[in-house]
């Protein structure tokens, strides 16, 4: 336990070689650095620590190489406005605490893993959410009826994946939606 406070230095984004970064038990505040970006060269499986940073608004690991699972952890955090791990090689379950815990999401980027299982229903608990992408994943099941709560809603992409049944007629409840695609699923 170091102490360190102050704002996340942004030379650590400018370390091209950088795969591990450990920020865990300090005081630092403010932002992740725009150059965080540049890390490409992060691997490996997302910590459960994460799940400690109450504050955290913005968590976004794209196209990163990541592996295993969503530490469960991740979806304790209330404050978080957008959740971003698109195109990397996580597997496993979206945790049905999705829709449960992070009642200020307003993005959720999930496309281009290998998730499998049903769509949470709980996501439509999520009363702040206007993106939620989920394409080129493996889910099964329904789409749920719940996400007709969704009422802010803008851009749904579950297209790509096993979805099958029917698109319900309840989805017409999410007035202020603008883009919308199941494309390449097993709907009748």
């Amino acid at each position: 336990k170091n102490e360190f406070y102050g704002s996340i230095p942004e030379f650590l984004g400018s370390l091209p070689k950088l795969k591990f970064l450990n920020l865990y038990d300090n005081k630092l505040t403010g932002t992740n650095p725009v150059t965080f970006a540049n890390l490409s060269k992060l691997d490996g499986n997302i910590p459960s620590e994460l799940g400690s940073i109450t504050h955290l608004q913005v968590f976004s690991v794209e196209k990163k190489k990541l592996t295993g699972t969503l530490p469960e952890s991740l979806f304790n955090l209330s404050a978080l406005q957008k959740l971003s791990f698109m195109t990397n090689q996580l597997t496993g379950h979206l945790s049905k605490d999705v829709g449960r815990f992070l009642p200020n999401l307003q993005v959720l980027f999930a496309a281009e893993n290998e998730l499998y299982g049903s769509i949470p229903e709980f996501l439509g608990c999520l009363q702040e959410l206007k993106v939620l992408n989920l394409y080129d994943n493996k889910l099964t099941g329904t789409i749920p009826v719940t996400f007709s709560n969704l009422s802010k809603l803008e851009h749904l992409n579950i297209g790509q994946n096993h979805i099958c049944g029917n698109i319900s007629s309840e989805l017409g409840n999410i007035t202020r939606l603008q883009f919308f695609s199941v494309e390449k699923n097993n709907l009748t």
